[in-house]
């Protein structure tokens, strides 16, 4: 049992039998203190990444684009929450840092060509692959599929307007900082999309394996 699941399970059994509530009850509340918890666990440790790596707001958008995607699209999981946080960390600093030097070598040209390559790479796997259900939302009811994938859909067209009105801003007063923002946008998109390619799913395991032998 990781900190997390130590802090969220002792919180629950607390507040449960406090209000006198039955084990099934004191599960869901488990379950619901875990995910907070967790998330602002995950929350903290990323913005503390970004300050330290002097990337933030690069940090951030790739993250919360990335996880607005990850909603609807699913994908693979590492084999404990924690190693999500470790392995998606590790992509996130990898991108940035890509993203840095994508945006300082390309001209505008260049990187509008960059960013078309990527987002049609990334609609296509969108479009092949989701949504991809895993062993706790293996995603069998085919309505639940069609939604998912519909909001997916909507949710890229949503990130592809974006996209499309800041470069247009940037294309007119060619600020470095909106250009920052675009490449974020699309590598939060790609660290989804890879996720869910066989390529990622591989890349996944293999990381998992590895923090498995390391007893992280």
């Amino acid at each position: 049992m990781s900190k997390v699941e130590e802090i969220a399970s002792n919180l629950s059994i607390k507040i449960g039998n406090r209000l006198e509530k039955s084990e099934e009850d004191i599960n869901i509340l488990k379950y619901g203190m875990f995910v907070i918890i967790h998330t602002i666990f995950t929350a903290i440790i990323t913005i503390f990444v970004g300050i330290i790596i002097g990337r933030l707001k690069e940090v951030l958008i790739i993250t919360i684009c990335c996880g607005l995607l990850k909603r609807y699209s699913g994908g693979v999981h590492a084999s404990s929450p924690n190693r999500c946080t470790i392995i998606g960390l590790m992509m996130v600093i990898l991108l940035t840092f890509i993203g840095d030097i994508i945006i300082q070598k390309s001209d505008k040209f260049i990187f509008l060509m960059i960013i078309m390559i990527l987002i049609t790479l990334e609609y296509f796997i969108i479009y092949k692959r989701c949504p991809i259900g895993c062993k706790e939302k293996p995603l069998k009811n085919e309505n639940k599929r069609k939604k998912l994938r519909k909001k997916s859909f909507k949710l890229m067209n949503i990130y592809i307007l974006v996209i499309i009105l800041l470069y247009v801003f940037y294309f007119l007063k060619n600020i470095y900082f909106i250009k920052s923002i675009i490449m974020s946008v699309v590598l939060g998109i790609f660290m989804q999309t890879f996720a869910l390619s066989v390529i990622g799913k591989m890349f996944v395991e293999k990381i998992d394996n590895i923090l498995d032998i390391s007893k992280l």
